[in-house]
């Protein structure tokens, strides 16, 4: 069971914490980030060197995100229960978080989500039968039962439950805006709300489900997730909002389209829960979104910028210099530069490699290139995931401090 509490506000701007029964005495503070895997696993980390890359002065907001469609093919409801069987006859205490122990995550709490966070559309599709998703072993379907079994058995602290979310009524289908001619919904958009409010309530189903988001349907309309919101069974066990699909969205309505589906929840019982957003994890639009109340975030912004070789160097602190987003490390300037990447950084790359040592590993063609790019993408994701947490952390004391518009402001003003 989660639960969330509001320690400061300055205006639509809040710092809360999650806390979770599964781990008494401890204790999240938001806005967080959620942090990025790909089956299971955080990309170029081991678990060991993700504990030394999340060092920060805030070290308990630290919250992994899992995607259902990995899950599901591996390790699978088969897997799973053999290791349920190997844990019981151990007699151990693992068996309480069965999959916590067998992906090494036992430190953290874990949310499971149908969306695959590195794509900014929906990674989950629908049609009147049931869901299904693509995988890396082809398209899989699944059914109420079937989630409902696998999540008894992964007994994740954070779940998002079966709904439909078609990409192609965001994108093929005009936005209404609030003061804008009200244009009739699409019939696409009514079967996705239809399919949702009965796949929401068959997953509400599942034994102790005292750990559900509710996700949010037909966003792109705000009459039509009005209906939405009026129609379906809001319980209490809800323990989040889920706001999903606008990374998609055009930028220039992106925000006043956020900002009425928020409206449109503070109306509802839903409306002192936690805000999750998926989608948005640039640094400008997490501090957009924040500005309007989003409390927790989902992306691979730290990871894809360490893919094409550059480096976060994105200021923590209000200042009035200018100063770039991010540090191109194949840069020939870097051939002989013996800084490292961020001066002031404290992260394990930052004290014990030079710009030039990455630059090095960036560009050589030799028979260890695959073995030195390997370690070189466990470094650069170590700064970035470091760096992208101290983000957020620098986001919670402007807030607790009163500076957060100020923050906000030099930030954009500053950065290129």
């Amino acid at each position: 069971m989660a639960t969330f509490e509001t320690d400061k506000e300055q205006g639509t701007t809040r710092v809360g914490k999650l806390t979770f029964q599964s781990l008494p005495g401890q204790s999240y503070q938001t806005p967080l980030y959620t942090i990025y895997t790909s089956r299971g696993c955080i990309p170029n980390l081991t678990p060991d060197n993700f504990k030394n890359a999340i060092k920060t002065d805030d070290q308990s907001s630290c919250i992994i995100n899992l995607n259902f469609w990995d899950l599901n093919e591996n390790p699978g409801e088969k897997v799973l229960t053999s290791y349920e069987e190997h844990l019981k006859q151990k007699k151990s205490d693992d068996i309480q978080r069965p999959l916590h122990s067998l992906l090494n995550l036992k430190d953290y709490p874990v949310i499971v989500n149908i969306r695959d966070p590195q794509f900014a559309q929906q990674t989950c599709q629908a049609n009147d039968k049931c869901p299904y998703g693509d995988t890396e072993m082809g398209r899989r379907k699944t059914n109420p039962e079937s989630f409902n079994k696998l999540m008894q058995q992964m007994k994740p602290e954070l779940l998002v439950p079966l709904h439909d979310a078609s990409v192609h009524d965001v994108v093929h289908v005009s936005i209404d805006l609030p003061g804008k001619e009200e244009q009739r919904p699409s019939k696409k958009i009514l079967k996705c709300v239809e399919r949702s409010k009965k796949w929401i309530s068959q997953t509400s189903t599942v034994p102790n489900a005292s750990n559900l988001l509710f996700p949010l349907v037909a966003q792109t309309r705000p009459e039509s997730l009005k209906q939405f919101l009026d129609q379906s069974e809001l319980k209490e066990s809800y323990r989040g909002v889920l706001l999903g699909d606008f990374g998609i969205m055009p930028p220039n309505k992106r925000s006043a389209l956020l900002k009425a589906c928020i409206q449109e929840v503070k109306a509802t019982k839903l409306s002192k829960l936690p805000l999750f957003i998926s989608g948005q994890d640039h640094p400008y639009d997490v501090l957009e979104c924040v500005q309007q109340g989003v409390d927790v975030f989902d992306g691979v912004y730290p990871f894809k910028v360490a893919e094409f070789g550059m480096a976060s160097i994105y200021p923590l602190q209000i200042q009035q210099n200018q100063t770039e987003m991010k540090m191109n490390l194949r840069d020939v300037k870097f051939v002989r530069d013996v800084k490292p990447v961020l001066e002031g950084c404290g992260c394990f790359t930052c004290k014990s490699h030079t710009r030039a040592y990455i630059h090095h590993l960036l560009n050589a063609h030799e028979m260890l290139a695959e073995v030195l790019l390997t370690i070189l993408f466990l470094m650069v994701h170590s700064h970035n995931v470091q760096h992208y947490m101290r983000f957020f952390e620098a986001i919670r004391k402007s807030i607790s401090s009163g500076t957060f518009e100020e923050y906000k402001n030099t930030f954009i003003k500053n950065t290129i």
